[in-house]
């Protein structure tokens, strides 16, 4: 088990109502018994952490503390879209322009795995993020994913991607994310 408590990116994924939430939970747990400092990233599945843990509010998409040096997010997939379009566009404005278009808006919802992409990546953004003095802000980040077929799909979209987008800030970012 402690073995298993170093991994720094954990996916907890399987058929939906078998206790992947429990499971995040309890691993969660454990590794912050050992000193480590824990994010579960719930992928837009339904919230329930904030319950398990005593809080009275649902957990949302900024970080918050569930019990010492655990924390979650639930990571929604047209939240983590708008925040990756604004970091790469650089004006929330230009992303309006652009996202907020209704043909683009029809377009993204016809990309298979579109929303497990932009909210698998970030939680892979979050796993690379560093404290003010360059360490990991998180030692541990545990994915609560969605219901199999969705969780599935999630470690195999980078590849599906890289497969037909070989070159770019995509593709880079694809390579980053499949290691």
């Amino acid at each position: 088990m402690l073995e298993f408590l170093n991994k720094r990116f954990t996916v907890v994924a399987g058929k939906g109502g078998v206790g992947k939430t429990t499971l995040s939970a309890a691993l969660a747990l454990a590794a912050a018994q050992q000193g480590k400092r824990v994010l579960i990233c719930q992928l837009d599945t339904t919230e329930k952490l904030g319950s398990m843990f005593g809080k009275p509010n649902r957990v949302g998409y900024e970080p918050c503390e569930l019990a010492p040096n655990v924390y979650s997010v639930h990571i929604k997939a047209k939240l983590a879209l708008e925040e990756y379009g604004i970091m790469k566009l650089r004006f929330k404005r230009v992303y309006k322009m652009i996202f907020e278009n209704e043909l683009v808006i029809r377009l993204l919802d016809l990309i298979p795995g579109m929303d497990e992409l932009v909210m698998i990546g970030k939680a892979w953004y979050i796993e690379q993020e560093l404290d003010r003095n360059g360490r990991p802000r998180y030692d541990m980040v545990i994915v609560d994913s969605p219901a199999t077929g969705h969780g599935v799909s999630l470690f195999r979209l980078p590849h599906v991607i890289l497969e037909a987008v070989t070159v770019g800030p995509l593709a880079e970012e694809m390579r980053k994310i499949q290691q």
